[in-house]
């Protein structure tokens, strides 16, 4: 999935002289955690957040005390405190990099930039979460099922093979290696008779690779069996 398919092109950034207090005030504006800092020439400088800002919000103790902490909001610059080198990502990458990215740098947000470096968009971690349901099939309804097989060649082609057998439509297939074992969960729409679908899922069951199925929301777990 590239990300130019799912980032936002809405963008709203602030420039590294601007004051904090104007900061404050478009954050505060647009429902906005962070915001994206940018040059004259849209090249992204840094990263500024509520989390930055905070230290030197005012706090309503007395009213000198504030009106001294709106004064400093004032005069300090988004340059003062904003986070550099900015963390960015090419529009040219796939959600599944940035997702990767994303843990590695410890971030949640992502400005995303063309060749040149200009900002053209901002990836978030919502965005992140959205794409990865839509490919998955998450949010549709489907027959799930889960099963432990030995991490050798052809121990997915059979699963698969099994689930075209019974002219069931594949939804989404995902697996992850664990030791000797590969972990396989398969999504698909019930498109065939219920009796159709059960024969099915006792043909699974006999082969003892499989951990559990869902269907129509009720998780009915077995217990797995290495195969030799």
């Amino acid at each position: 999935m590239l990300i130019q398919d799912w980032m936002s092109t809405n963008i709203v950034s602030i420039a590294p002289s601007a004051s904090l207090l104007k900061c404050v005030a478009l954050l505060k504006e647009k429902g906005l955690r962070r915001l994206p800092v940018v040059n004259r020439d849209n090249n992204v400088v840094g990263l500024i957040s509520t989390t930055d800002i905070k230290q030197f919000q005012p706090t309503r103790s007395t009213g000198m005390e504030y009106l001294e902490a709106i004064d400093m909001l004032d005069e300090m610059k988004v340059r003062d405190i904003m986070t550099k080198p900015p963390v960015t990502i090419g529009v040219s990458n796939t959600v599944e990099d940035a997702a990767v990215f994303m843990m590695r740098k410890r971030v949640s947000t992502l400005p995303v930039v063309d060749e040149d470096g200009k900002l053209i968009g901002m990836l978030t971690e919502w965005d992140v979460f959205q794409a990865m349901v839509n490919a998955i099939g998450v949010d549709q309804p489907c027959l799930q099922l889960s099963f432990a097989v030995p991490n050798e060649p052809g121990s997915l082609a059979k699963l698969l093979a099994l689930v075209r057998k019974y002219g069931m439509r594949l939804i989404s297939v995902l697996s992850k290696i664990d030791g000797k074992l590969r972990i396989v969960d398969i999504r698909c729409k019930e498109t065939v008779s219920t009796a159709q679908t059960n024969a099915m899922l006792e043909e699974f069951a006999l082969m003892g690779t499989m951990r559990y199925f869902v269907r129509d929301g009720k998780i009915t777990v077995l217990e797995a069996k290495d195969e030799a």
